[in-house]
């Protein structure tokens, strides 16, 4: 009985499919032209293409023209008609296969026509899969040449009218919002974007009039975890930098870790975030309390594992999978080309761009990218009230390259392209949609603190003790890892046979699965597994120094609580003063037992209870606003026992980052405190200058209200 539910329910989903091919048809038929030249363009494109495969490989043989031409109709009708039969089987091993299974089916299908049509033959399904394979590449290099766009394709419409069907008619016409964060795009940067035509989209918004830009400050730590805290939940409170050691506990916590962020989720929300009342989460570190989270970090440990409907609309294109893989390829040797030229150039500062990050940039650039706007356009054609995504690609690129690095800027040019494929997925989805575009951070550029002093702020630490107690570092070069982890975990967390063969291939040293992919692979020592260093426990008398970017939380175990300047140098005489007074640091924050919090320079002190300023005052070339997001941080109960950031260099606006990463944030310095937003003009300006995350949630909660997405402040419900 079970087995016979399954067929029917699978049964009744492909007649829906069918029916939103003739519905997609028909409404083509109202440009006659539109459909005419789409359907002739690609038959005869597809038809060349197997004349020419047929003269060079033998095994490919047609009889005649007629049997030629009747092949490629043959072929488009299996892949409207009998492909998604095979795909509504197989669609969960498609997702773990990472699309690979759907060339297969393409090439079955190839098989499947030769098998019936007389006249044409191709020896071999192996065969049938090379042609299916070339007559993707041909179609890829065909949209590339005409600049088409994968998601206004005819089968692409297809799927999106198969969601719109599944929606319950409701007659909603209020306006939906569509939040898209470009990750670490700084406001200046964009404005430079804008000026030189690599965010074409969002300029011809602002120059038309339709949206406006306005800063917003991000306060200490300048990164994700705590921005979206900020922004999704309205807190943001005690999360002191991207990964940081918790003393009570003997925990490290690292935000992308999908056992961290439900943590750090729990701790933050309210149960009335951003996203409550039917909105949908996708791609994000924190899932704002959304009704639908997909590949959200803080989520994944409590889904059951992929869920095919999420990704149906994906996978089922069969352009759309190979269309990836290929662009994939080529990000993969774009990358091989610019970090060749970054080394012959000998340009200044940078990294080496050595593996993983290669393929990391792929996942970031293309598949995470792809996946991501494909469930967005799915959202807002299921009407979603509010949907909230991440588009991380340009903060990886930026991380190895530069933020203002020509391939940086490149990849703010495809952000914006799929801003725009988003902007016009808004005109066919059945409710109205306003996009509002903004970023988490920014970033600032600067030569690692390693390059410049050829040591690690945990080396120099232990070289200030004299090797004694213990330093352990936790810190990572490699942040883009949890976005790889956050497929695997969700691939990995459910039941079924697919499931138990992604666990079985992530698990690794006899730990349980959901362990394995807590961590977070690249040089990293703590983050290996909590409160871990090679192989064991974290000690009560070691010192841990746990870097994010060019900050970094400095805690001593031995010390119980928050350790005060006076008990840190009777532990570790002059230690605080030689960590202020070293040419690679800006700033010491620690806590005094006589004067509260203080802030150490190299030629100074100011105290943050008063203000009051001995000698050269070390804040005076953060901003004004260095003091501020120094005194909130002090109140943290997680803060480390120093605060350490970098220098900030006076000509460059450059800073040292403790991570080997040119482009970094998390601390002070540069544009990584100086994030946008941008919006419709039709929505009122913030009144007053927006600082900190916390702030930009009112703001965003205020123009849901005012679209009657939300209800009163009092009575949440809309």
């Amino acid at each position: 009985m079970r087995v016979l539910a399954l067929v029917r329910r699978a049964f009744r989903d492909l007649r829906a499919f069918w029916a939103a091919n003739l519905r997609v048809a028909d409404e083509w038929r109202q440009d006659r032209r539109r459909l005419v030249r789409y359907v002739l363009l690609t038959w005869l494109i597809d038809a060349l293409a197997l004349a020419a495969a047929a003269w060079v490989a033998e095994p490919i043989r047609f009889h005649e023209p007629l049997s030629l031409l009747a092949a490629v109709v043959l072929i488009s009708l299996a892949n409207a008609l009998v492909r998604p039969i095979v795909v509504r089987f197989v669609i969960r091993y498609a997702v773990l296969t990472f699309g690979l299974l759907s060339l297969l089916i393409n090439g079955l299908m190839i098989g499947l026509v030769a098998t019936v049509l007389p006249g044409f033959e191709v020896g071999s399904f192996l065969v049938a899969f090379l042609v299916s394979l070339y007559l993707a590449v041909v179609n890829l290099l065909l949209g590339l040449v005409l600049d088409l766009d994968w998601s206004d394709s005819y089968y692409r419409q297809v799927v999106l009218e198969l969601v719109r069907r599944e929606r319950h008619r409701t007659g909603e016409t209020r306006p939906g919002v569509v939040f898209v964060q470009v990750d670490g795009l700084s406001e200046p940067l964009l404005r430079f974007a804008i000026r030189t035509g690599n965010a074409s989209h969002l300029s011809s918004w602002v120059r038309g009039g339709s949206h406006r830009i306005a800063r917003w400050d991000v306060l200490l730590p300048s990164q994700t975890s705590a921005s979206q805290a900020g922004i999704l939940h309205g807190n943001n409170d005690d999360i002191p930098a991207f990964r940081w050691f918790e003393k009570s506990s003997g925990r490290l916590l690292v935000s992308n870790r999908p056992a961290d962020a439900a943590e750090i989720e729990r701790r933050v929300s309210s149960g009335a975030g951003l996203l409550v009342h039917g909105g949908s989460s996708v791609t994000n570190l924190l899932s704002g309390d959304a009704s639908r989270s997909v590949l959200t970090n803080s989520t994944l440990l409590g889904v059951r594992g992929v869920r095919s409907r999420d990704f149906f609309g994906f996978f089922a294109d069969p352009s759309t999978v190979f269309r990836t893989l290929a662009l994939s390829v080529m990000e993969l040797l774009r990358e091989f080309n610019e970090a060749r030229r970054q080394r012959l150039r000998e340009l200044e500062p940078r990294i080496a761009r050595a593996w993983p990050f290669p393929m990391l940039r792929v996942a970031a650039c293309v598949l995470l990218r792809d996946v991501s706007v494909g469930l967005v356009l799915e959202d807002m054609y299921r009407g979603v009230p509010v949907i909230y995504v991440d588009l991380v690609g340009y903060d990886e690129v930026a991380h190895h390259a530069g933020p203002e690095r020509p391939e940086s800027l490149d990849a703010v040019a495809e952000v914006d392209r799929q801003i725009g494929i988003i902007a016009r997925a808004a005109g066919s989805a059945p409710r109205p949609y306003h996009v509002v575009v903004l970023s988490d951070h920014g970033q600032s550029q600067g030569a690692t603190f390693r390059q410049r002093f050829g040591r690690t702020l945990d080396e120099l630490v232990r070289e200030l003790m004299a090797g004694e107690p213990e330093v352990l570092a936790a810190t990572s070069d490699v942040e883009g890892w949890g976005h790889v982890n956050t497929v695997l975990t969700q691939m990995a967390g459910g039941e079924g046979r697919g499931a138990r063969m992604a666990r079985r291939r992530l698990r690794t040293r006899g730990e349980d699965a959901p362990d394995a992919l807590d961590q977070t692979p690249g040089p990293v020592d703590l983050e290996a597994a909590p409160a871990r260093q090679a192989g064991r426990e974290v000690g009560d008398q070691d010192v841990v120094v746990a870097a994010s970017g060019n900050l970094a939380n400095v805690y001593f175990t031995g010390l119980p609580g928050r350790a005060t300047w006076e008990a840190i140098g009777v532990a570790h005489p002059g230690l605080v003063e030689a960590l202020a007074s070293h040419p690679g640091v800006g700033l010491v924050l620690v806590r005094s037992e006589r004067d509260g919090p203080v802030v150490l320079g190299g030629g100074g002190m100011r105290r943050l209870g008063d203000g009051h300023v001995t000698g050269t005052d070390p804040l005076v070339a953060f901003g004004p606003l260095a003091e501020a997001s120094l005194r909130r941080l002090d109140g943290f109960s997680t803060v480390g026992d120093l605060v350490v950031v970098s220098l900030l260099d006076p000509l460059t606006s450059e800073v040292a980052a403790f991570e080997e990463l040119v482009g970094s944030h998390g601390g002070l310095g540069g544009a990584q405190t100086e994030a946008f937003i941008l919006f419709p003009s039709s929505f009122p300006a913030p009144e007053q200058p927006i600082v900190g995350a916390p702030a930009l949630h009112g703001v965003l909660v205020g123009w849901l209200r005012d679209l009657g997405l939300r209800g009163t402040a009092t009575g949440e419900r809309a």
